[in-house]
Order: C-alpha cells, then sequence, then structure tokens
C-alpha cells in the first residue's frame, strides 16, 4: 500500500472516529436531561402520593395500595 493510500484511509478512520465522539457526546447529553426528569418525577410522586392515596381510599371500595418507586 502506498503512504498517500494510508494517510487517505487514516483520514477516514479520524472522520468516523470525530463522528462517534459527537455522537456519544450528544448522547451523554440526552441521558443527563432524562436523569433530571426521572429525578423530578420521582420527587413529584413522592410529594403528591399521600393526597392520592387518601382519595383513592376514599373513593374507592377495595383497598388498593399506590405502587413504590423502585431505585
Amino acid at each position: 500500500m502506498s503512504d498517500i493510500l494510508i494517510i487517505e484511509k487514516l483520514n477516514i478512520i479520524l472522520k468516523k472516529l470525530e463522528n462517534i465522539e459527537k455522537r456519544l457526546g450528544n448522547c451523554e447529553n440526552s441521558c443527563n436531561n432524562m436523569d433530571i426528569h426521572i429525578g423530578f418525577v420521582k420527587n413529584t410522586y413522592s410529594i403528591v402520593k399521600q393526597p392520592l392515596q387518601y382519595i383513592i381510599d376514599k373513593v374507592s371500595f377495595t383497598k388498593k395500595e399506590l405502587p413504590q418507586i423502585k431505585n
């Protein structure tokens, strides 16, 4: 293989690697945003769970428990 062909192939590999790194960064940002959202939902659920349970107990004829959040 000639040196020029090797350099061209290395440049192609570098461009693909840069694209992968960019996409990985986007995935990390998305995961961080999802973690923030999950924390918000857990916090909100823990605040409204007791009032909701009270309403369910008063309206329903059967005893139903709201589910627990698993970590």
